[in-house]
């Protein structure tokens, strides 16, 4: 695979409707125009059918296209899928001779369309993992679909207004809920959903299948998580020449560190961080005490400038829903491969599934876990992830955002939360599936898909086949860092002997030292000593000025949802008042970014 420009790869576009018009051929053109040799091209009017994918091996987005041995089954697989083929001819003869019931069982970081020459019908899926995604936009006579939004609004068909209520969902929570995206017209599949296509008809059908919890032993059920992570590791490390732990002297990648070693893999690690930092001395520890190879991709404050740069970007290649921490995947992105030569990076994402009292916004305490009172528990949730108004910040904005801001978020979270009733009546367990469909799939899959741009990407823990065993556990084993520790344990103890950043004491220590070091740690802070410089921080002054330079324009303050009284009045505060509201600035400023980029063009939206 040979170096290319990151962010500039379109890995699967095309059109299923009664009637492929010239419209739809010069749209497809427009969109591969940057890079059209890279792309193979299908447009089968008999069928209704018009397709792009790009060719492997040209980029991480690209796609395969694979044929049954009768040659009627087609399958196109964009990304890598794992199981229960590795190759889209095999996968092809798969669904030609067990149809429906192989659906459900297709894994990997993918999105699988397929169709057969025996009828009219296409069918995408995305697996239960979500890895990646797939976006499209319902027209009269079918569907328009691609591996990014901003390619459908550029169809003169696609009703690329704004979608009030999935910009109040990314200004109160962070990310958006359900289908939606920041388009009227365009929606997003959700993850283990198939939508077929049959006629002009479409439809959604979910293919998740959770399976029952198995009554065993605590031994038994660690056996089943080890056995399966083990083969997930396998998985991520194999077919790849140049592969590279992601490690942080935090439990998720060390966790995938261990059993790596455990199965004799040469362990090649890269970790992100400033020289001196407690991070990187953590993690060359951890790999001096394995013999495994440490790379340093360092982060020095003359970089926050190129992140800064790469903000609008990041906004326009995340379809309007990128972050700073977006912005910091773009400048790795492309030194993982420019400088360290990386083709692949396994990642621990996904490792709060082991340990839900941690998993960000989602975080359930185990106490509350342990009660398992649904109402208790959601509202908890809703609280935690919800950015409540201050008044000045809800003075600054007005009209459908303000209107939406106020309602439309709980209802999204509580349509999501009672969408998974069906797959799992534990509250609890539905916090599980809860983090993986809005955050892991939705937020954290932004992120990577800029990632993904430069380099390979495996994430064991995301791993459908481990995730099917992981939730066929007690939920109890999952509510704490105990189930890494023990996997650390079994697979390489010397790593337990080594401190993670956050407590500074040995992981296999005794309450009584864990808890002694936790109280050290707050006096320290309280004093204003330990702080490491990161960053994050780097950028908080520079940020500040992003967003006030942003919003402060006059076409930020001539939208129709901006109050442009009530915002200046919000920006003139003292710095020290203002960075109380530096989320909600920062979203706002991201949204405005995103106006500009696809509401600013000068076309009609909508047909």
């Amino acid at each position: 695979m040979q170096p290319h420009t990151p962010l500039e790869t379109l890995g699967l576009v095309g059109a299923v409707r009664a009637r492929v018009t010239d419209t739809d051929r010069g749209w497809m053109s427009a969109a591969l125009a940057p890079d059209e040799a890279s792309f193979e091209r299908m447009d089968r009017a008999d069928r209704g059918l018009l397709l792009a994918w790009r060719r492997p091996g040209t980029a991480p987005e690209s796609a395969s296209l694979g044929n049954s041995v009768a040659g009627t089954q087609h399958v196109l697989v964009a990304g890598r899928v794992e199981y229960p083929s590795r190759s889209a001819d095999d996968l092809a003869n798969v669904l030609e001779r067990d149809g429906e019931s192989a659906w459900s069982s297709i894994a990997g970081p993918c999105i699988v369309m397929a169709w057969s020459d025996r009828d009219g019908e296409y069918r995408f899926f995305r697996p239960a993992s979500g890895q990646r995604v797939l976006f499209y936009a319902r027209v009269t006579d079918g569907l328009l679909f691609a591996s990014d939004a901003r390619t459908l609004v550029e169809h003169p068909e696609v009703d690329a207004r704004t979608d009030w209520s999935s910009a109040a969902d990314h200004m109160a929570l962070g990310h958006i809920y359900g289908e939606k995206t920041l388009f009227r017209g365009v929606q997003r599949l959700g993850v283990g959903e198939q939508l077929v296509v049959s006629g002009g008809d479409l439809r959604r059908e979910s293919a998740i299948a959770m399976p029952e919890c198995v009554e065993e032993s605590r031994a038994a059920s660690l056996d089943r998580i080890d056995a399966a992570l083990q083969e997930a590791v396998k998985n991520a490390w194999s077919g790849v020449e140049q592969p590279a732990l992601c490690l942080s002297a935090g439990l998720d990648s060390r966790t995938l560190m261990a059993v790596a070693h455990r199965q004799g893999i040469p362990l090649v690690c890269v970790t992100n961080g400033i020289e001196g930092s407690i991070e990187l001395r953590l993690t060359r520890q951890m790999c001096d005490a394995l013999g495994a190879t440490h790379l340093s991709c360092l982060l020095e404050e003359s970089v926050v400038g190129g992140i800064m740069e790469g903000i609008a970007d990041v906004v326009s290649y995340t379809d309007g829903e990128g972050t700073i921490q977006s912005a910091n995947m773009l400048y790795l992105t492309r030194k993982y491969r420019s400088e360290l030569g990386l083709e692949r990076v396994i990642r621990g994402v996904g490792g709060e599934l082991l340990k839900l009292s941690v998993a960000y916004g989602y975080a359930v305490p185990p106490e509350l876990a342990r009660d398992g009172d649904d109402a208790k528990i959601r509202q908890h949730l809703f609280h935690q992830l919800s950015y409540s108004l201050k008044d000045m910040e809800s003075q600054s904005i007005r009209g459908e955002l303000a209107d939406s801001f106020s309602v439309v978020p709980e209802q999204s979270f509580a349509e999501e939360w009672s969408a998974l009733e069906p797959f799992d009546s534990d509250a609890i367990g539905r916090v599980s599936q809860l983090f993986l469909r809005c955050y892991l799939a939705r937020a954290s899959v932004d992120s990577m898909r800029i990632l993904r741009q430069s380099v390979d990407l495996a994430q064991p823990f995301l791993d459908e086949r481990f995730l099917h065993t992981l939730n066929s556990v007690p939920i109890e084993l999952r509510l704490d860092t105990s189930l890494q520790i023990e996997l650390i344990r079994r697979n390489c103890p010397a790593l337990l002997r080594i401190p993670n950043s956050n407590l500074r004491t040995r992981l296999d220590a005794g309450p009584v030292r864990k808890w002694v070091a936790t109280q050290s740690q707050r006096v320290a802070r309280r004093l204003g000593l330990g702080e490491i410089d990161v960053p994050e921080k780097w950028l908080t002054a520079r940020l500040d000025d992003f967003y006030r330079s942003t919003l402060s324009e006059e076409r930020s303050l001539e939208r129709a949802h901006i109050d442009a009284d009530g915002m200046r009045r919000l920006l003139s505060q003292a710095e020290s008042a203002r960075s109380s509201s530096s989320l909600f600035l920062g979203r706002l400023a991201t949204f405005e970014l995103s106006l500009r980029r696809f509401q600013d063009r000068g076309r009609p939206t909508g047909s």
